[in-house]
């Protein structure tokens, strides 16, 4: 109604005063729509909102009340696909908030009041800008999936150990030189995405990710004498991938008793031998004694 009209005019003035006096027509049309489905979730039962793939670059204040109002125990909202660079700093007004998707942007950090979303089970923020994470992003007690791939950071916080419901972890396509000292702390920790890094070696305290189940290490810097001895501590892991480390010339002798071990990936290394105990000779034909596949073109043990 009346609202409504009023919250069209306002936002649409703000997007005019924002582009220097020359709103393009898709920006305010990226507004509307996007209060059309605030309003279509004020109206219905579901605890979900879709603003993904509408263009927007901010997040005007008005949306923002929205959401802190009405719609404040929302579980489930998707941003992504949009061309966002900032967000309030208010989403500690979300205590319901359970999934956040904020893939596909343009972020360059993210407000602190994300790390009091004490519910929040899923925070996708892959393919944006981000320099770093939150300092207290250890604070997500709940948090199971943590998505931030495609960005540029170098370094990850120390809290990031805290997150001990944490299942999935991936961090590929940054500046990562070195993981948190406190990795071995996520004991809940199955899958792992490390790869498209520089990465010299894993942190010692991970040979105590004992659920882990998949590690994906594929295009870092791996190199040097005990780089990787922290996996014959991964009792749980089932697939490895250390392809493209061009200066990885083994794996710790640990690797070989790994009981659940079924897929190593390693070409593009400098590989010269195998853990003993991995692959056995008959015939002249190597055998896998555990492992089903087992890739090393383009290594040094290829034929």
């Amino acid at each position: 109604g009346r609202q409504r009209r009023q919250r069209r005019r306002r936002w649409a003035a703000r997007a005019h005063v924002a582009r220097g006096g020359c709103a393009p027509m898709d920006a305010d049309a990226a507004l509307s729509t996007a209060l059309e489905r605030i309003e279509a979730a004020r109206t219905g039962s579901g605890r979900s909102i879709d603003l993904s793939g509408l263009g927007l670059r901010w997040l005007p204040e008005e949306l923002f009340d929205a959401l802190g109002g009405e719609l404040s125990m929302l579980e489930d909202i998707s941003l992504a696909s949009n061309a966002l660079t900032e967000l309030p700093d208010r989403f500690d007004e979300l205590p319901g908030l359970k999934r956040l998707a904020l893939a596909g942007n343009a972020l360059a950090e993210l407000p602190g009041s994300l790390c009091r979303c004490a519910r929040l089970e899923g925070l996708w923020v892959h393919g944006n800008a981000l320099r770093a994470l939150p300092e207290d992003i250890g604070q997500l007690r709940a948090l199971s999936q943590l998505s931030c791939a495609g960005n540029e950071l170098s370094t990850l916080p120390d809290s990031l150990g805290e997150l001990r419901a944490l299942r999935s972890l991936s961090v590929a396509g940054n500046r990562l030189r070195a993981l948190p000292a406190t990795l071995g702390n996520l004991s809940s920790l199955e899958t792992l995405e490390a790869h498209g890094n520089a990465l010299e070696a894993l942190p010692e305290s991970a040979s105590k990710l004992y659920a882990l189940r998949s590690l994906m290490l594929q295009g870092n810097a791996l190199g040097g004498h005990g780089c990787l001895d922290a996996l014959g501590g991964m009792r749980g892991l089932e697939v490895l991938n250390v392809a493209s480390n061009a200066r990885l010339e083994a794996l710790p002798c640990g690797a070989a008793l790994l009981p659940r071990l079924v897929e190593v990936t390693a070409y593009g290394t400098a590989l010269s031998r195998l853990p003993e105990g991995m692959l056995v000779q008959d015939g002249g034909a190597a055998d896998a004694r555990r492992l089903r596949a087992v890739w090393l073109g383009g290594s040094s043990l290829d034929p």
